[in-house]
């Protein structure tokens, strides 16, 4: 593994927009253009979600809103135990959804949420 410095570019900001307009092009044909509601799990996925829902087509219906959880309290080692600090606001009965996060660790957090979230019975979940 390599070491990398302080303030090094390790990825170029031309090659990362460019993937990022790749997996919003991606997502949208995925979805036929249907509406999409993105959630953005706080507060690392935000800078990130902004940049893909406006490389999303402007014919496509996007509407974001966001959750808050934790599985770490004050420490640096899961708990175990995912709480919900923040609900979304929207029902997503019947929406297709999108999950956007920034870090997975061991995932236990990632599965948690899905779970919750596919029981609210959304049309799709991604």
């Amino acid at each position: 593994m390599s070491e990398y410095k302080l303030g090094e570019v390790i990825m170029p900001r031309e090659v990362i927009a460019k993937r990022v307009k790749e997996l919003a092009d991606q997502i949208a044909k995925d979805l036929n253009k249907q509406e999409v509601l993105v959630v953005g799990i706080l507060t690392g996925a935000s800078l990130f979600l902004t940049d893909l829902v406006r490389e999303m087509p402007e014919d496509m219906d996007v509407r974001i809103d966001f959750m808050s959880v934790s599985s770490y309290m004050q420490d640096t080692t899961t708990s175990g135990v995912v709480r919900i600090l923040h609900d979304i606001k929207t029902s997503i009965e019947g929406k297709n959804v999108l999950v956007v996060e920034d870090i997975i660790d061991s995932g236990l957090t990632l599965n948690y949420l899905l779970k919750l979230l596919q029981s609210r019975k959304p049309a799709s979940l991604k």
